[in-house]
């Protein structure tokens, strides 16, 4: 090895950390643009998630089978300035009406304290409401029977059965079946049900190749991939600092349900991973037209193995190294 790759090899750790805080720097810098820090209630996707969040924590006090008396009050104190706020602004969206009728089922259960509100306020609100009528919210009932009857009978055959694929065939992937996956998908936990996922699919040959470029992990099957998926989660739906990763984690739940749910339908795909750096990041954004709120989590290439194929056997580690019993 010659001098100035010895010297390149001794300095790799440091350009290393010097990149970590460079891609520090961009997060928060994104964090700060993008996120829903900063209340907006004339912004309605940022209103929308802030409904969710706090609707959602009145689905919980609804869902409890011992609650205390009163509980949830002030919640809808908070849920009724933001419903005003969408009337007002006159851009009532998706989770507002569903707001709506959470904050009907909580009113109509517990009335204990809603003249302290104003229960004429709440009535007239929800009476606006009724033109934007939607269905769901709330709670449902279960039994111990639906969680059997929904079981799997050979959950080993399906989750074990799953491998990474990177030997597609030329099949075209249809646009109802991706379509279709993430609606499966979407079933998937999220910090207080935001759902702040996106997921833009590139299906032209030379826009994939293009993107693919920029992920360095796909090399030799790059001009094969059908269909690319790209996962993203929404930074407006995170307001404290507390959540300022929280994007990662829902992100990474919503991206292994939709692997699953492919392979549910019986497709293959192949995780690539998006660890790049803050100069990287921006120069994709520039090729691939994305929503600058949307943070990216990973690639997901998708299609239909070829008739027979070599994948990694990906051994897995012994249970006893990733389960610890407390």
């Amino acid at each position: 090895m010659g001098t100035k790759e010895s010297i390149k090899k001794l300095l790799r750790p440091f350009r290393d950390v010097i990149n970590v805080f460079i891609g520090f720097l961009y997060d928060l810098m994104r964090f700060y643009l993008y996120s829903g820090w900063y209340p907006d209630y004339k912004d309605e996707v940022k209103r929308n998630y802030k409904a969710v969040k706090i609707y959602h924590s009145l689905e919980k006090s609804l869902s409890y089978r011992y609650r205390r008396e009163g509980a949830g009050w002030n919640t809808a104190e908070d849920l009724i300035k933001l419903l005003d706020n969408a009337i007002r602004y006159k851009n009532v969206g998706y989770q507002d009406k569903i707001a709506a009728n959470v904050l009907d089922e909580f009113y109509h259960l517990d009335t204990s304290q809603s003249a302290d509100i104003n229960s004429e306020k709440i009535k007239s609100l929800l009476a606006e409401y009724e033109q934007f009528r939607v269905s769901g919210g709330g709670t449902v009932t279960l039994t111990p029977e639906y969680f059997k009857k929904h079981a799997l009978n050979d959950p080993e055959h399906f989750f074990l059965s799953r491998y990474t694929v990177r030997d597609f065939s030329k099949q075209k992937v249809d646009s109802k079946i991706i379509e279709r996956a993430i609606h499966l998908s979407m079933k998937a936990p999220s910090v207080c049900n935001r759902q702040a996922w996106h997921v833009y699919n590139i299906m032209d040959e030379v826009k994939i190749v293009e993107a693919l470029e920029f992920q360095g992990g796909c090399t030799g099957f790059e001009k094969e991939v059908p269909c690319l998926l790209l996962i993203t989660i929404d930074l407006k739906a995170f307001d404290s600092a507390g959540e300022r990763y929280q994007h990662w984690i829902d992100g990474g739940i919503l991206s292994m349900s939709l692997v699953m749910a492919f392979h549910s339908l019986g497709l293959s795909s192949c995780c690539l991973n998006w660890s790049r750096t803050a100069q990287a990041d921006l120069k994709f954004r520039k090729i691939i037209n994305i929503n600058p709120a949307h943070t990216i989590m990973m690639m997901l290439a998708v299609g239909y193995p070829k008739d027979e194929i070599k994948v990694c056997a990906s051994e897995r580690r012994p249970l006893n190294e990733v389960y610890t019993e407390i």
